[in-house]
């Protein structure tokens, strides 16, 4: 392998992992256990299948299976999964949270079970569903008025790297974090626990709509701030992998970016929260370089669904906002979102499909 296509290929799994806020499975380990046919689980998994064998056996399988035979015994679990697959939208959640009051443990493994399906998106074809979009909306009442947040976060090409004492800013929508919401720092296994307030009308306004900044020594990684599109309204797991300092200086000269952080990492998911395929993405400025493979890049989209819907705007102004679209092929708007580039940070913007306005 040559050392062009080795930095591409690290620059592949660093866009992807590191866009998707849910990109690595909750499930895996040794204890896994497989789905055996004419079971609740096995219901359950039929609801949320394609229908084909070869998605059948993907879902069935390790980390997905345990998920599956997990909600199948947990109270409530089967209720709220079915929920959240009969309207899939970025506002499906936080609805069935609202409708169902689930407890903590049927809620992760529901979303346990959405990260599996995100894993066989080439076995099940999905990645492509965008019905909600313009057609749906947050609900007008919210469960809570503070939500926790958790999320273990991983180091790209390198899990059995710590990632402990990695600190933590939520931050209100805008330039800069110099007042926090709260802070947070990681343990001993990568993870944090943070709970604040949220705004709970009107609805326009509901949930937290700010972003998050990961930050840590100098020498271990460039600050990461996270952005989302979709506002965050209850309470929810993540998983995410973060580029050390040592891997973005070897994969980002391969993109032009010597100086200046000048670029934002994009994704682009679909109605069931699937990297989506399918999609164009336009910016006010620079460039879009499209993921089509590991080490694959081209000028040309669309967005490849098997690549987790994953692109990167290149040539932004440092120091600005920037308008960043996701479109089909005839034009139609799926979603849109306004970012702010420091320059001094990886930038990365997860957009969901549009809400009814």
């Amino acid at each position: 392998m040559t050392q062009r296509s080795l930095i591409l290929g690290k620059l592949g799994l660093l866009l992807v992992a590191s866009c998707s806020l849910a990109c690595e499975s909750v499930l895996g380990g040794p204890d896994y256990r497989v789905v055996e046919p004419e079971t609740p689980a096995h219901a359950l998994l039929q609801r949320f299948s394609s229908g084909s064998e070869e998605c059948n056996r993907c879902l069935a399988g390790s980390p997905c299976g345990e998920a599956f035979e997990s909600c199948a015994e947990i109270p409530s679990c089967v209720e709220f999964a079915s929920c959240t697959l009969e309207h899939p939208s970025p506002a499906s959640d936080t609805e069935c949270v609202v409708r169902l009051d689930p407890s903590d443990e049927a809620r992760n493994t529901v979303q346990a079970i959405a990260r599996c399906y995100s894993q066989c998106v080439g076995q099940c074809g999905g990645g492509r569903n965008f019905d909600c979009v313009g057609d749906y909306r947050y609900p007008g009442t919210l469960p809570h008025s503070t939500i926790r947040v958790t999320q273990t976060l991983r180091f790209l090409l390198a899990p059995d790297k710590s990632t402990e004492g990695l600190e933590v800013s939520v931050c209100r929508p805008g330039m800069s974090c110099d007042q926090p919401i709260t802070t947070a720092t990681t343990d001993e296994t990568g993870t944090y626990l943070a709970e604040f307030p949220i705004s709970t009308a009107p609805v326009s306004e509901a949930g937290f709509r700010g972003y998050r900044l990961i930050h840590g020594q100098a020498g271990r990684l460039f600050p990461h701030r996270l952005h989302t599109s979709r506002p965050l309204m209850v309470s929810h797991d993540e998983q995410t992998g973060i580029a050390s300092e040592e891997l973005t200086r070897e994969v980002l000269p391969s993109l032009g970016v010597s100086g200046s952080f000048n670029l934002v990492f994009l994704q682009i998911f679909d109605c069931r929260g699937v990297g989506a395929g399918g999609a164009f993405f336009e910016i006010d400025s620079g460039t879009v370089a499209y993921l089509h493979g590991v080490g694959e890049w081209s000028l040309a989209g669309p967005t490849v669904a098997s690549q987790e819907g994953a692109a990167v705007a290149l040539g932004l102004t440092p120091g600005e906002y920037h308008e960043i679209r996701a479109l089909t092929a005839d034009g139609k708007e799926l979603a849109a979102d306004t970012i702010y580039v420091p320059g001094d940070a990886l930038v990365m913007s997860s957009l969901f499909p549009k809400e009814l306005k």
